[in-house]
C-alpha cells in the first residue's frame, strides 16, 4: 500500500464544513499540524461553527492534491496557518 492511499485510509487529512458543489464561499482555512486546534478553539468563540470550511493536514509528504483542490475550488480566498512560520517545509 502507498503512503497516500494509507493516509486516506486513516484519514490523516480533515475536512470540516466543506461548501457543496458549485458553491463559494469568501474564506477557507487550510491548517497543519496544532493550528488546527487554535484555528477550532477561535471559530467556536466567534459562534462560526459549521460556517467555516477548514483542511487539517496532519500528512505533508506525499501531499494528497485532492482534498486541496476541492477546498481551493470552493473558496475565494485560503489562510494557511502553520504552527510556526518556517517551520513546515
Amino acid at each position: 500500500m502507498t503512503p497516500l492511499r494509507l493516509g486516506r485510509r486513516y484519514e490523516l487529512n480533515r475536512q470540516r464544513t466543506i461548501p457543496s458543489p458549485g458553491e463559494r464561499v469568501p474564506v477557507g482555512f487550510i491548517t497543519i499540524g496544532m493550528s488546527d486546534s487554535s484555528l477550532r478553539y477561535l471559530v467556536s468563540e466567534l459562534q462560526l461553527l459549521g460556517r467555516v470550511p477548514m483542511l487539517n493536514l496532519r500528512m505533508l509528504s506525499p501531499l494528497d492534491a485532492a482534498p486541496l483542490e476541492r477546498l481551493l475550488t470552493r473558496c475565494r480566498h485560503v489562510v494557511v496557518l502553520e504552527p510556526r512560520p518556517g517551520e513546515m517545509d
